[in-house]
């Protein structure tokens, strides 16, 4: 699993600090791939733990598309 612990250092409060590590710790595979996916899209940079923790929190929000390619 991807290490996402860079973003608990984004701006919020010590709450959403904590929540978002304890989440972290428990996220499932498909949650890692959506959340390292739109991370891509908007890096952490322009984000805050409020930001980071709705992404979290709703990864349906996000679709998964794998490239196509020949698999004979």
């Amino acid at each position: 699993m991807q290490d996402f612990e860079y973003l608990t250092q984004l701006p919020g409060t010590a709450q959403e600090r904590a929540w978002l590590r304890e989440r972290l710790e428990t996220l499932g595979v498909r949650e890692g791939r959506i959340l390292a996916a739109s991370m891509m899209l908007h890096p952490a940079q322009e984000m805050t733990l409020t930001d980071v923790i709705n992404r979290v929190q709703y990864p349906d929000e996000y679709k998964e598309y794998f490239p196509a390619e020949n698999y004979e």
